[in-house]
């Protein structure tokens, strides 16, 4: 039984005609919202916009908020002129968040402030990962792997901060170290900024580097059965994992093709039942008639 469903307090109904946007984003490729809208109409509003407050006054029919993520789903509303669509509010109190989440549109985001943009929303908001990803427009995975970068260690991220002009760490860098031991984080920034390791080495070498997805799991675990080595990290569960669900789905298949098969023999044979029965009550019919006859016969001729 897992956690129960957290909801997202934030999230409202709201006009989307109350609701304020760049002008850059208004000017969006006609095509694209009519695409989202006919999807919209038939599906819904599957995520939704992320607004905060007008700080102006919103007296006398000017829009009340002021739109931060969303603006294709905006459009694509007022186009369908829906009354209300859905919208999360988050307040001014995050006007720092509020400008990262707005550079993620443009890819132009800094690793450490997303990082701690959505450390700061999880921990005060209570939002999941999932919801944080509805929020700003991503994967949950995507959300997972930029959450990791906050487990770095304050003396790691300076360390690293002092040596970015030499140089400097990706996302997918960050994400490596902050999943990695706090024990070894240190080393682990000081290899990757000595030897200036890529992320394209750094995925060839993940089995031997201590990332998150080499944590070794707690020993005692049961061993799968008919197997000989238990899988003693992460990556190798999960691949288990893909590959238990791959074959469940194909013997669910496979039962329902044997079920649909059986279904027909015996509907098959209930035909079959039927013809047979006819045919046997046919003959009976006619055998009895013959019977009756000769029995007519024998009795004339004084034979029975």
């Amino acid at each position: 039984m897992g956690r129960p469903k957290q909801t997202m307090r934030q999230l409202q109904r709201i006009s989307p005609l109350e609701i304020s946007m760049a002008s850059e984003d208004a000017a969006l490729p006609a095509e694209a919202v009519e695409g989202l809208a006919r999807s919209m109409k038939t599906k819904g509003q599957r995520e939704p916009v992320l607004i905060t407050p007008h700080n102006g006054n919103r007296s006398g029919g000017a829009p009340g908020y002021r739109l931060v993520q969303g603006s294709k789903r905006l459009l694509a509303a007022r186009l369908l002129k829906w009354p209300e669509m859905d919208c999360i509010v988050l307040e001014p109190e995050y006007a720092e968040e509020i400008r990262v989440i707005q550079r993620i549109r443009d890819e132009g985001f800094e690793p450490w402030q997303l990082a701690d943009t959505l450390h700061r929303l999880k921990s005060e908001c209570g939002w999941s990962q999932a919801q944080l990803g509805m929020a700003i427009g991503k994967s949950r995975d995507f959300v997972a792997n930029i959450l990791a970068i906050a487990n770095i260690a304050p003396e790691v991220r300076s360390h690293i901060l002092e040596h970015r002009d030499e140089y400097r760490l990706t996302a997918r860098h960050l994400r490596y170290i902050g999943r990695t031991a706090p024990a070894r984080q240190l080393a682990l920034a000081r290899e990757m900024l000595a030897n200036r390791i890529s992320t394209k080495t750094l995925q060839e070498r993940r089995k031997e580097l201590p990332s998150s997805r080499r944590f070794h799991l707690k020993a005692g675990r049961p061993k799968r059965s008919g197997s000989g080595k238990e899988p003693g990290t992460i990556m190798e569960w999960r691949k288990v994992y893909r590959k238990t669900t791959t074959e469940l789905k194909r013997l669910a298949k496979q039962e329902a093709e044997a079920m649909s098969r059986i279904g027909r023999v015996i509907q098959e044979a209930r035909v079959r039942k039927r013809l047979v029965k006819t045919e046997a009550k046919e003959k009976r019919r006619l055998l009895l008639r013959e019977q009756r006859r000769a029995a007519r016969k024998l009795a004339v001729a004084g034979h029975i």
